[in-house]
């Protein structure tokens, strides 16, 4: 049975993850940099070998941490992907999680443990 598996991004995860709007629309434009970054956390969900989300941050010098875009395809959406990438995620972020977000995604980002803010804004707060 295949299961979803969470690691690292890798350079070749590119001409899979160009399929996703966020990645796209500027994510991608920017890898190259993004990546070589050490502050910078990009993960990537597999199912069976293939890409079918991601997640990408960076850890601020101030000792937290900026969510930049999440995506998982749509045929994988309400199936838990998210809150796996979200899961490992969390192991190397510094801090509380912020993300800036489209209005419609409040109620998601609620579900999945985030507090609302002001300016769209929602952070997770380490207990």
């Amino acid at each position: 049975m295949n299961e979803t598996k969470i690691r690292k991004y890798q350079s070749s995860d590119m001409p899979f993850l160009c399929d996703f709007e966020l990645w796209r629309n500027g994510v991608g434009a920017c890898v190259k940099e993004l990546t070589a970054s050490e502050r910078v956390i990009c993960l990537v969900a597999e199912y069976d070998g293939l890409p079918i989300g991601f997640i990408c941050g960076e850890n601020t010098l101030s000792y937290s941490n900026i969510l930049i875009a999440a995506e998982v395809a749509e045929d994988f959406r309400k199936q838990g992907v998210f809150t796996k990438l979200l899961s490992e995620y969390k192991k190397y972020a510094r801090g509380n999680i912020t993300v800036f977000h489209n209005y419609d995604l409040t109620g998601f980002y609620q579900k999945c443990g985030f507090c609302t803010g002001a300016n769209l804004c929602v952070s997770m707060y380490e207990k």
